[in-house]
């Protein structure tokens, strides 16, 4: 019975796991409450998450809020950018889809890129938390590991769907879950795919 509760038992771990991304998943949403620096909420959870599982975390608030407030003024830039990019495309593809009526043809370069910025947008705030670059090199940096690592990347963005986007909206019974782990439970799934990617350079 002491095993079972002991600092190195799995249980122990396991447990000590979900209190901290719960922690970590209130601060995200609390973070996010100005919408604009959901950028910055993002790349501190994975500054958090990168030393969780590097076993080099120290105080969680204390490295959430530090990273928060060292990476707000570039993150929010990626962030808006990020938004309105998608916004635009979204809308155009309504409008030629609805108001145009234009065959799928005409849609399809857009449809690529669209593709593509889903796929660079899951490495835009992981690598905010990980490495110092401007606006411009993390957005190169993330076009060339989404098109390096197409199935990894493929992943990290459903992963971002099913538990983000899927869950609050047509699993209400999970609702509660989502609150308390959304966030951060997506981001602790997707680092282990990032930290292989990230070794690769």
């Amino acid at each position: 019975m002491k095993q079972l509760f002991s600092t190195d038992s799995r249980l122990y771990k396991i447990l000590n796991t979900g209190t901290i991304l719960l922690e970590l998943n209130l601060l995200v949403l609390l973070g996010s409450l100005p919408l604009v620096t959901v950028g910055a909420s993002l790349t501190a959870m994975y500054t958090v998450l990168f030393k969780l599982r590097s076993h080099e975390l120290g105080g969680l608030w204390t490295t959430f809020w530090q990273a928060y407030r060292q990476e707000w003024k570039k993150t929010i830039g990626l962030w808006l950018l990020l938004a309105a990019s998608l916004a635009a495309l979204f809308l155009a593809i309504w409008w030629i889809a609805v108001q145009v009526k234009a065959s799928i043809l005409v849609m399809v370069p857009l449809l690529l890129v669209l593709a593509m910025i889903l796929l660079m947008s899951g490495y835009l705030f992981p690598l905010s938390a990980r490495y110092e670059a401007g606006i411009g090199q993390t957005l190169k940096n993330a076009f060339t590991l989404s098109l390096q690592n197409v199935i990894e990347s493929i992943v990290i963005f459903m992963l971002t769907v099913i538990i983000t986007i899927y869950v609050p909206i047509f699993q209400w019974k999970l609702l509660f879950l989502w609150v308390f782990f959304g966030f951060s439970l997506t981001g602790y799934l997707q680092c282990a795919m990032l930290e292989r990617v990230f070794a690769q350079y």
